[in-house]
């Protein structure tokens, strides 16, 4: 990613899900924009987000934006509904979807999650412990097929530190076979423990489409220098 572009992730909250249509209606609509590179939305699949927590949903629909970062500030104003707004730095864990990068719907189910950091950790140990964790990820979520990193460079809730994109080719696979086994379950959930605060974690089912086509992910290196 350039310096001349800048991803902005909008994350809707509308519990009463009034506003879900316009806001991706919107979103879709920004594909003809001046300035505006990259194009994707998702929003809440309720069934697969029933299935695979009883968390209670904070957000119901996703924008991620690859644009100027002169935009920024008037789409985020210009959003319909209650929205958060993140400004993002990204990395590719890993992917092994063999799906080409095109504009069209995933044709799978999408997990979203905003993380909080546990109290006290400095920011470069939460980096690189949240790199860290993308490799372990695709040994014990084996059949995720796609995993998408960010931390948050700034944003509307500063309690949350990293967004975590990740993709199954089907909502059985997400459900029913998230670990790879349970002594992968414990080895997560040990790695996650010092870094993470579980409890302020966000996760969000949905279905996923790429609109519109631009900015290449930043590579699969570290977040740190």
């Amino acid at each position: 990613m350039t310096d001349q572009v800048t991803k902005l992730l909008l994350a809707l909250e509308d519990p009463a899900q009034v506003r879900r249509d316009e806001f991706l209606s919107w979103t879709r609509a920004l594909a003809g924009r001046d300035g505006v590179d990259r194009v994707e939305a998702e929003w809440l699949v309720q069934d697969a987000q029933t299935a695979h927590t009883s968390k209670p949903t904070r957000f119901f629909a996703f924008a991620s934006l690859w644009l100027d970062p002169s935009l920024a500030t008037s789409l985020i104003g210009e959003a319909p509904g209650p929205v958060r707004w993140f400004r993002l730095r990204e990395r590719l864990a890993f992917d092994r979807s063999a799906r080409p990068d095109e504009a069209r719907p995933w044709a799978g189910i999408k997990k979203t999650t905003p993380w909080a950091p546990v109290d006290g950790v400095d920011t470069r140990t939460w980096q690189a412990r949240y790199t860290n964790h993308g490799h372990i990820a695709r040994a014990y979520h084996a059949t995720c097929v796609r995993y998408r990193q960010n931390v948050v460079l700034d944003g509307s809730d500063p309690t949350i530190a990293a967004v975590s994109e990740l993709w199954w080719t089907n909502v059985e696979d997400l459900v029913e076979r998230f670990y790879l086994s349970e002594e992968a379950r414990q080895l997560l959930s040990v790695d996650t423990a010092g870094f993470v605060d579980a409890a302020r974690a966000h996760p969000t089912v949905t279905m996923h489409e790429t609109i519109r086509v631009g900015t290449a992910l930043t590579g699969t290196g570290g977040f740190l220098p």
